[in-house]
């Protein structure tokens, strides 16, 4: 096995058109390591990556533990364990996968801990890796086919994309990972919204910040990265990963992308986000998978010479979890007119609409976990 292997991460929605605003398709996060070229620095043999876990219907909930703790984002949320989650109907089986929800049922105090919700992170970390979720169903605000809409009988196809939003007001769903000790392990975003924002944020999160934009005694420096390679549409909005907020890129052209090709990038290291019309074939059976045919990055992160992925991002843990108002849905309500219309604070509409987040769920079909090894 290579000392460092790339770390990639796709998403495929590959059955059928559900009612959330992603087009028909797959996504793919590629966080691929790459010296820079120089004379001492061989070359890297092609190679596909090899199906080393699965997670399904079959034992998702023995391989993620569910978090019970205070939500570390401040959010009015209550994570609730296995056994009450299943008791609720928070959780549970669908065809081909599992789902995961929040309360969509009872009306709460504002001086509740807050509505309930579920967080699992998988058991096993990662520190290389290429990671393919097929997600059916994300959290969504509720569908509303509006003036323009041209579907008949309200039947809803993968593209109608203007008819949702990526978020009811006051929801903050996350598709992320991360390692121990954070940041100094560091944290992907993969998939991220708040409010009714309509595009994803991706965002990279590294040693170097304490959470409130001030350098941690044992994490210096910055963490700097380009975009160079990224989709036309993406916009890089923070190049420091060492920042508070992160190395953020933020689609543009919503969830959906003409098929093309890969690029190669060079430099320390890059990662990349790919969209793609197409469903890889290699990805929905058990057979090696080649990233480099996944098309064009939608985000690249290029890293400096600097910062090195190997120290900064290691031991990650997969994380599903669906939030309420807290450190960003809540921080920004006032900045969301239509939210704001709704009610004074996030906490008053979180409260008392429970039936706005019926769309809020996870339908997790899957997620194939391979690893790159050395061609003999």
């Amino acid at each position: 096995m290579l000392p460092f292997a790339p770390m990639t991460f796709a998403l495929l929605s590959e059955r059928g058109s559900p009612r959330i605003p992603v087009p028909h398709g797959e996504y793919n996060f590629n966080n691929t390591h790459s010296e820079a070229p120089n004379s001492t620095t061989p070359t890297r043999p092609a190679s596909n990556y090899t199906l080393v876990d699965l997670y399904n219907s079959k034992n998702f909930f023995s391989e993620f533990a569910f978090f019970k703790d205070s939500d570390p984002t401040h959010g009015f949320v209550k994570y609730v364990d296995y056994q009450t989650a299943n008791n609720t109907g928070l959780i549970g089986y669908v065809p081909d996968g599992v789902k995961l929800g929040v309360d969509a049922i009872n009306n709460i105090s504002t001086t509740a801990t807050g509505r309930n919700s579920v967080r699992v992170t998988s058991k096993k970390n990662y520190t290389e890796g290429l990671f393919i979720a097929d997600i059916y169903h994300m959290p969504s605000g509720l569908y509303d086919p509006g003036d323009n809409d041209n579907n008949n009988n309200n039947k809803v196809s993968a593209r109608d994309t203007q008819d949702y939003k990526t978020s009811s007001c006051g929801l903050w769903p996350a598709f992320w990972t991360f390692g121990p000790d954070w940041p100094a392990s560091g944290e992907i975003d993969i998939l991220e919204g708040v409010n009714t924002q309509v595009n994803n944020s991706i965002t990279l999160h590294s040693a170097g910040t304490s959470g409130n934009g001030k350098k941690s005694k044992d994490q210096g420096g910055t963490c700097d990265i380009s975009s160079s390679g990224s989709a036309t549409d993406t916009n890089l909005t923070e190049p420091n990963c060492a920042s508070d907020t992160g190395c953020k890129q933020d689609t543009t052209g919503g969830y959906s992308s003409t098929d093309s090709k890969a690029e190669k990038h060079s430099g320390n290291t890059t990662t990349a986000t790919t969209t793609t019309t197409k469903t890889n074939k290699d990805a929905t059976v058990h057979a090696p998978v080649d990233p480099s045919n996944f098309g064009t990055p939608l985000a690249a992160f290029v890293f400096d010479k600097g910062c090195s992925l190997s120290d900064r991002f290691k031991d990650h843990n997969i994380v599903f979890n669906t939030a309420f108002c807290g450190d960003w849905a809540g921080k920004v309500w006032d900045e969301n007119a239509e939210c704001k219309a709704k009610a004074a604070t996030c906490k008053d509409y979180v409260a008392h609409n429970p039936a706005s987040f019926k769309e809020a769920y996870w339908v997790v079909n899957s997620i194939k976990v391979y690893q790159l090894r050395r061609k003999k």
